[in-house]
């Protein structure tokens, strides 16, 4: 699924005499204690995995939104992984090997599910995914099972369920409702469906994200390894060996047309290149770490010579090897919204942040590669001097500053809110939370949030996810709500003028930050019939959106009925949404912070989506008339970022 972007300039002279978003002035937070301790990760699914102290003994436990603990242990640690629908299993790991070692706890804490353990399971193998390409996870996981000696691995869904009843050797996620099994037994394919469990040696729609075409191995002769790769039909393309490109099977994966694969010099150090679906050598292995083309533009890394031949400097190039800027940063994000942040060669925390013709938009920042909220909310974090422990501020993309005064930290926007710290002295520190404009929304009050001791801060700090958040203060551990999710913030309906081929219709929507919102059945209605038509149903069991492409869309009452004109209370919804049985929410697991989706906001009890999130996803164009005020869709052509 091609990156989400997210600025829209629309209602431009409406928006300038809007008032402010006002945010409620209440949050809500529940006194979990003083035997809490610290927090593993925040409530990803419902759940955070916390220490608690008893006695000046620290044991690992898990924790609800509502502050209810289970299943405490003693003397180990928890390693807790959590999926996108809310589920987890949590893996509790002891320094006593009598006292419950190797269990699997797996449960569901937003469907209300009784967590069950699965004692069999010696660990729980999270699926690694290279850094070049960014591919992300789904909703599996592989475990160890410990009575099947030596130790097999088995794929179970995100209820506890096996899902195959073979041993896998590794799996490869074909991002639509196929898993591909790579068999322990003798390296054959086997391929999943995640809907209804059927298996199937090569169904039609396995590569259907994979511009068609698959690698499997062939033949295994000594140490040299033959892949073949296939098209829908299991026609041979190519034939490639493990001595041409040292890229594992499960990473053959071609994205619009491209696949990224890798060679070793003598020195042990990679090398990247890009090849078609042909096997035809696109970019040359010239490059120490590639990403796929987003809109043309590859993010791309070389080796620097002599003395530096194992550091890395990130430039930008398109698909034909020529340079957009030059290798000069000592590193480059992703791209989102057309904007990445970049790090300085030699200040490891000063950067700035680049277009995608390479042009420096912001300079002199503190490189913040995960925050990258220029395209997305329209604030960066920069530096301005008032004393050593406060110096960094949130400017908006004008230049215009938005904070009050100065914070010693401010990280990345989770939810909406930004968790910020004030210095108050040596290695000394209040948390609170930012909003986009700049405004305190959970005060400053709280002592901890997870950063390493030191001039310095380190890591991201706590953030809301599903919601809430744990902070601690004056020695109890406290679960703070974030206040756009329960209390919500104002938000003025707008009539918006929208020409769906050629044809226009006056439909509700709503600005927000910038942004117009409209009801997913709305935009279905309107589009049905066409090209790029969808349906929309809601799946009781999964508590989840389904959305099914290439359908016609099935009208239930109330599209396209215009609702009364003045303020509404818009609350941040995170809706879990599937396309064609997928889930399509997309998350960075490392600073739990949604990277594409379908973002979405609940007023009056209905979920309004991002315009422009629904014309990427949709793949039809979206334009804006702002001498006549506007908005057109032509599903006939693609969308343009």
């Amino acid at each position: 699924m091609k990156r989400i972007t997210c600025f829209f300039a629309s209602f431009l002279m409406i928006v300038l005499y809007m008032s402010a978003l006002v945010f409620s002035a209440n949050y809500t937070e529940i006194d979990i204690g003083t035997k809490f301790g610290s927090q593993d990760r925040n409530f990803f699914g419902g759940v955070a995995g916390v220490n608690l102290k008893s006695n000046d003994v620290w044991k690992p436990a898990l924790i609800d939104k509502n502050g209810n603990y289970f299943r405490e242990y003693t003397n180990g640690m928890i390693f807790l992984e959590q999926k996108t629908d809310g589920n987890y299993f949590a893996y509790f790991s002891s320094w006593d090997s009598t006292d419950g070692r190797n269990e699997v706890v797996t449960g569901n804490a937003l469907g209300g599910r009784a967590p069950a353990v699965m004692s069999d399971i010696i660990s729980v193998k999270t699926y690694g995914e290279p850094h070049f390409p960014e591919i992300r996870g789904a909703d599996y996981t592989v475990l160890e099972v410990q009575s099947e000696y030596p130790y097999l691995k088995y794929i179970y869904d995100s209820q506890g369920a096996r899902m195959f009843d073979k041993p896998v050797s590794m799996i490869i996620d074909r991002g639509n409702v196929w898993l591909e099994a790579i068999l322990e037994e003798d390296g054959s394919s086997m391929f999943i469906n995640r809907l209804d469990r059927t298996t199937s040696q090569a169904p039609k729609g396995r590569y259907s994200t994979s511009s068609g075409v698959g690698a499997k191995l062939i033949e295994n002769v000594g140490t040299v390894k033959k892949y073949g790769v296939y098209d829908e039909d299991e026609n041979l393309i190519f034939t490639y060996t493990s001595d041409d490109y040292q890229t594992s099977v499960s990473d053959m994966i071609w994205v619009d047309g491209y696949c990224i694969v890798k060679k070793y010099d003598r020195y042990s150090r990679e090398y990247y290149g890009i090849i078609d679906t042909k096997g035809n050598i696109v970019l040359p292995f010239d490059y120490a770490g590639l990403d796929y083309p987003n809109s043309g533009v590859v993010r791309a890394a070389k080796y620097g010579k002599g003395l530096d031949s194992n550091t890395k400097s990130f430039g930008l190039i398109d698909i034909n090897g020529n340079e957009i800027c030059e290798f000069k940063y000592s590193y480059i994000s992703s791209f989102k919204n057309g904007i990445a942040a970049f790090r300085a060669r030699y200040y490891r925390d000063r950067g700035g942040y680049i277009d995608m013709q390479g042009n420096e938009l912001v300079t002199d920042c503190v490189y913040y590669p995960d925050n990258n909220t220029l395209g997305e909310y329209g604030v960066y974090v920069a530096t301005f001097q008032m004393d050593e422990n406060n110096d960094r501020v949130l400017y908006d993309k004008n230049g215009v500053c938005l904070t009050s005064r100065a914070y010693s930290y401010i990280g990345p926007f989770s939810e909406g809110l930004a968790v910020a710290c004030i210095g108050i002295g040596d290695d000394k520190h209040k948390v609170g939370f930012l909003d986009t404009k700049g405004r305190e929304v959970i005060p400053f009050i709280y002592d901890t949030a997870n950063f390493s001791a030191g001039y310095r801060l380190e890591g991201t700090g706590p953030m809301f996810t599903n919601g809430a958040t744990i902070l601690t203060r004056g020695g109890h551990g406290y679960i703070v709500y974030n206040p756009l999710m329960t209390h919500g913030f104002g938000v003025n309906k707008n009539s918006a003028l929208l020409s769906v081929n050629g044809t226009l219709y006056t439909v509700d929507a709503y600005n927000i930050n910038g942004n117009n919102y409209f009801k997913l059945r709305d935009v279905a209605a309107l589009i049905n019939g066409s090209e790029k038509q969808f349906n929309v149903t809601w799946n009781e069991a999964r508590k989840a959106v389904e959305i099914q492409t290439n359908s016609p869309y099935t009208n239930v009452g109330g599209e396209l009925v215009s609702e009364n004109g003045g303020w509404r209370v818009a609350k941040l919804s995170l809706p879990i949404v599937y396309s064609n049985g997928v889930m399509i929410n997309e998350f960075d697991y490392e600073t739990n912070k949604q990277l594409s989706g379908l973002t979405a906001y609940n007023i009056d009890g209905n979920n309004y989506f991002k315009f422009r999130d629904l014309g990427d996803f949709l793949d039809f164009h979206v334009g804006w008339d702002s001498t006549k005020g506007v908005i057109s869709i032509d599903t006939s052509l693609p969308y343009v970022g």
